[in-house]
């Protein structure tokens, strides 16, 4: 029994042994060579600060020694492994210059290569902040970076709390006349550097304003036309990216936006009064470009109004993205309502539609802003007034719109009307234009292809020109119908109210003649 005891006691304390040296704490491995960069040379601007980082490995302390007194470094030593920041002070030199740092530890050493450009003088203004549309005595500001001393050359229209300045600064302008009209330039000088800044749409307000990259944006709370929303509270209605706009206010000056970098679309903001009631509502589009297509008597936009993409070819993408479809209008309203998704595109048979008696099942994904608690379809006998769409954006007129010949055929018009949807600049065509694109991409010389396999969409080619023209179909009584078979796009042409020109091209054949004003059509612009 002892025997056994004494076993069962020397099995234990092997168990135990094998048990402690199986869970040894295991060092990590230790750097023989002392010290390592992940990287070996790095290049840095000739401004002063100009920096680069460069991550240093170790077991042990190490320091570090630079070559020349122009070298800076955010710390020359430390016992534990990290990033070093390496930098510069102002090269005026008027040559490139070259140096290194040497990291030592633990009696080994490695070095890196610093480069530095000469100084280079730089002036711009920042896109982080753009005033979409200025309106007299309402003053807004402007962000300047600058690495040197710096003057400003600003318009006289302007009033400029600022002509001058050192490094990064700001300069506040103020409109103060109402007759002039269009792009305004601002020049900036710093040293050899000059550039140029466009002061945008000054005195022209419009329904729809582009945007092509992230930042802060503002516009005064006008009509197209000029005529001022006297509102008290702004909010977004509906927008097709969560992140394609936030931080929505109405300073008293101006309406104000933040829109995210790359996050591409079209969505809705309106203005209320103190019950919440829609006053006036603006879309905002981003898309990262808007190019012109010179093509019969016109110069055309490259896209539908709400597009974020233009004529892809199918080589790179055979199928048309959504974003290549834009919004859905109704004749005469200024509002977008959402175009087709993916699943609504593909090749639809005639008389395709989805979702029958649902608010647009498959189009473009949205986001709601609950707080309007929108009627989407207004399906009511009595008559569906402009007045009534202005209040209710959102709101898709199933019952004819509108209905009174007198107000309704200046909705729209030749030059540019109070409820026109394009941007600054740009205009709802008329037929006589429609007549004049159809005559010239029919004619000789134009080439017409369907590339896309998913898609009955259309590009028309002359040389190096390209217009192409996406299969958006067209929506009515709140369904998507033809989506990746039709094209079709409005003209600001009034008839009556049971015939408005259209365009529409079924694949054979390009007709403008007439529809009714609540079918939703796409709209391409042209410039004004």
């Amino acid at each position: 029994m002892a025997s056994l005891t004494r076993r069962a006691s020397f099995f234990i304390l092997l168990l135990t042994v094998v048990t402690v040296l199986s869970c040894k704490k295991v060092n990590a491995p230790r750097y023989d060579s002392g010290i390592e960069l992940n990287i070996n040379s790095v290049n840095i601007d000739g401004d002063e600060g100009s920096s680069a980082v460069v991550e240093v490995t170790c077991t042990f302390e190490w320091t570090a020694t630079c070559s020349a007194s122009w070298i800076l470094l955010d710390k020359s030593s430390s016992n534990s492994s990290g990033k070093v920041l390496v930098s510069g002070s102002a090269n005026h030199s008027g040559a490139t210059r070259n140096g290194t740092v040497t990291f030592t530890s633990n009696g080994k050493s490695v070095e890196l290569s610093v480069t530095q450009d000469i100084f280079r003088d730089r002036v711009s203004i920042s896109p982080q902040r753009t005033c979409l549309a200025a309106m007299k005595d309402r003053p807004f500001t402007l962000i300047v970076k600058s690495n040197g001393n710096w003057t400003a050359t600003v318009p006289s229209c302007f009033t400029a709390s600022a002509t001058s300045g050192t490094g990064d600064g700001e300069i506040t302008l103020t409109l103060n006349n109402t007759t002039t009209k269009g792009n305004q330039t601002l020049t900036l000088r710093c040293g050899s550097a000059t550039t140029n800044y466009t002061l945008s749409n000054v005195n022209q307000f419009a329904n729809t304003y582009l945007i092509t990259h992230g930042g802060s944006y503002c516009f005064a709370p006008c009509k197209c036309g000029g005529a001022l929303v006297n509102g008290t509270q702004v909010d977004w209605i509906y927008k097709t990216d969560e992140d394609l706009f936030s931080d929505i206010v109405y300073d008293g000056q101006y309406i104000r936006f933040s829109a995210e970098a790359e996050h591409f679309g079209y969505g809705t903001i309106a203005m209320t009064d103190g019950n919440g009631k829609v006053l006036w509502s603006w879309m905002i589009w981003h898309t990262p470009e808007l190019k012109t297509v010179n093509v019969g008597s016109a110069k055309w936009a490259d896209r539908n109004v709400g597009a974020w993409s233009g004529y892809i070819p199918a080589s790179t993408q055979p199928v048309v993205p959504p974003s290549a479809m834009g919004a859905c209008f109704q004749w005469g309203r200024k509002d977008p309502f959402p175009g087709p998704d993916v699943e609504a595109i593909y090749k639809s048979p005639a008389g395709y539609r989805v979702g029958e008696g649902a608010y647009f099942a498959s189009t473009v994904p949205y986001i709601l802003n609950e707080r309007f608690t929108p009627q989407f379809v207004n399906d009511e006998s009595d008559p569906f007034s402009v007045d009534y769409g202005i209040a209710h954006p959102w709101c898709f007129a199933h019952k004819q719109y509108p209905t009174n010949d007198s107000v309704e055929k200046a909705l729209w018009t030749s030059g540019k009307g109070v409820h026109d949807p394009c941007p600054p600049g740009w205009k709802v065509p008329t037929v006589s234009q429609l007549t004049s694109l159809k005559s010239a991409i029919y004619g000789s010389g134009w080439t017409k292809t369907e590339p896309y396999s998913n898609s009955f969409s259309k590009v028309y080619t002359s040389g190096s020109t390209v217009f192409f023209l996406p299969a958006n179909g067209w929506t009515l009584y709140s369904r998507l119908n033809n989506c990746g078979r039709i094209t079709t796009f409005w003209s600001c042409t009034w008839v009556s109210t049971d015939a408005m020109r259209r365009w529409y091209d079924n694949g054979d054949d390009i007709s403008t003649g007439t529809d009714r004003m609540n079918r939703g059509f796409g709209v391409r612009c042209v410039t004004e």
